[in-house]
């Protein structure tokens, strides 16, 4: 698994995920933060301060079918889409060897598959952020 966080990439010898209590092994996670910033002019009209939007989130993950399954058992209907607010725990180690956990609550965009020409079937599902700590 590649994990990509806020721009640094782990491999997944260093990362380990929960997602609503289960351990998954996901070929792919990325996730990031966003705020929107805006230049303000003060009385001499110089760019000398920022106002700040509300953060915004993407977050995505892919996982194998096996782990899929686990959440369409625990899903109405196997709609994945229709189960709410999960925890996603990240915890990994950094370069420093110092040992990063991060709590997001997601939720699944949408329910579907994935299969690749080899066979393994796969999943991408972008995921909906409600919130997210980071280097709990």
């Amino acid at each position: 698994m590649i994990l990509n966080r806020l721009g640094e990439t782990y491999s997944s010898n260093d990362v380990s995920v929960n997602l609503a209590g289960f351990r998954v092994d996901p070929s792919a996670l990325s996730y990031t933060r966003t705020v929107t910033k805006t230049k303000q002019q003060g009385f001499s009209h110089q760019n000398n301060m920022m106002s700040r939007g509300a953060p915004e989130y993407a977050c995505s993950i892919t996982l194998p079918i096996q782990d899929v399954r686990i959440f369409e058992k625990l899903a109405p209907g196997g709609y994945v889409d229709l189960l709410k607010k999960l925890p996603l725990i990240v915890t990994y180690l950094n370069a420093d060897n110092g040992l990063i956990t991060d709590v997001l609550i997601v939720e699944f965009q949408s329910t579907g598959r994935e299969v690749t020409t080899d066979g393994a079937q796969q999943q991408q599902y972008d995921l909906y952020v409600y919130s997210a700590v980071f280097n709990k």
